[in-house]
């Protein structure tokens, strides 16, 4: 099942929208790596993201600090990786 092991705290970052991981995440995810074990994502402490990038014609319908912060972190973190 997937799940977060640890979820810290965000701090509010120096500029405008920006967020900072005050401890290391950890996220379990419903897929098996290559030994057989599900997957771990660890996003480090002192992340810096902005959350949910939503352009700002669309914010009114979403809440970006709200329940799908954690969601949003994992997202951020793994597209920082691939970029």
């Amino acid at each position: 099942m997937a799940r977060f092991i640890s979820l810290p705290a965000l701090k509010i970052g120096d500029k405008q929208e920006q967020w900072i991981l005050a401890g290391p995440c950890i996220y379990q995810s419903d897929l098996l790596g290559d030994d057989g074990k599900p997957y771990l994502c660890h996003v480090p402490d002192g992340f810096k993201t902005d959350l949910a990038s939503i352009p700002r014609i669309f914010r009114f319908l979403f809440i970006k600090n709200g329940r799908h912060r954690a969601a949003a972190l994992i997202h951020a973190y793994w597209f920082c990786l691939t970029v």
